[in-house]
């Protein structure tokens, strides 16, 4: 069984969204319903904005130039998302087919892209750092860190729907809702994403590892080579994470009914979905936010 090519994320032009300088004046999170006293309600922040009040950026001096270099970082880098998210589809399809002779130069083929991707982080962030004041420098490894995954279109389960509530789902039940899964099989994918979950602890631990080691290099005026050096060690953790995830993404989707394996806005959705799905290191059945590798 292989999915059909049309799964693939069609190319675009992808800009970072960014919210304006005025709108973080005014403050990221945005108020409470205030009892009806007409404030906006609260929202998350977004990626950009945790960014932003991490490294405690000036809103009128260094936010706009921050800005620009993030939108300029996310167009050079649109062609390298899409051709990504090509080789993450090469690599499921060699697990639904069971084909080793295939997935084996995929994942060479993720990290060799995967290291141009933090390469290209990297460079990005360099020109950030260059603006930054002295005693916004020691808040630099942290926010690199946040800034994995920028580049990348976010996961969009809004078709999947919202809960009982009216609050965001977690992702056991945008599956759910997106496959219209069965109680059997809802209770066998949390079994498959539970185990996943541990078993991907040395890759979240090589993740965080080698990001802050990149971030050294940054920080200490690496040349070109050892930022190579240093992006090459993150993106094996990236691809490791990688085959964890279109791993029990092609166990998902076998266990599908072929009347739900018919729905390809849904498997669409679940691929993107699963990018970032074994990240956090408490538990992997929270809402997406964006936030990945």
């Amino acid at each position: 069984m292989k999915l059909p090519s049309r799964l693939v994320i069609p190319a675009f032009l992808l800009v970072v969204s960014l919210i304006p300088s005025a709108v973080l004046a005014q403050g990221g999170r945005g108020g409470g319903n205030g009892g009806g006293s007409g404030a906006p309600p609260m929202r998350q922040n977004t990626p950009f904005e945790d960014f932003v009040e991490s490294l405690r950026l000036d809103l009128d001096a260094q936010v706009p130039k921050v800005e620009a270099l993030m939108v300029a970082g996310a167009k050079e880098t649109a062609p390298l998302v899409n051709e990504l998210f090509q080789v993450r589809q090469q690599i499921l399809n060699a697990d639904l087919t069971n084909n080793t002779a295939e997935k084996t130069p995929a994942l060479q083929a993720y990290v060799a892209g995967a290291t141009r991707m933090a390469a290209a982080e990297a460079a990005t962030f360099a020109q950030v750092y260059a603006l930054l004041k002295q005693n916004q420098q020691s808040r630099a490894p942290g926010a690199f860190n946040q800034m994995a995954g920028f580049f990348f279109p976010p996961a969009n389960p809004g078709a999947a729907g919202r809960g009982a509530s009216g609050g965001a789902l977690g992702r056991l039940d945008i599956l759910t809702n997106l496959f219209t899964l069965t109680g059997d099989q809802k209770k066998e994918i949390r079994g498959w994403l539970d185990d996943t979950h541990k078993a991907a602890a040395p890759a979240r631990k090589g993740l965080v590892d080698t990001r802050a080691a990149l971030a050294k290099v940054i920080q200490s005026g690496g040349d070109q080579a050892a930022i190579d050096a240093a992006a090459a060690a993150y993106a094996v953790h990236v691809a490791t994470m990688t085959d964890a995830e279109m791993t029990v993404l092609s166990a998902i989707i076998k266990r599908l009914t072929p009347e739900q394996r018919g729905n390809q806005r849904a498997l669409s959705t679940a691929f993107a979905l699963m990018r970032g799905f074994f990240v956090n290191d408490r538990r992997w059945d929270s809402v997406p936010d964006g936030r990945a590798y």
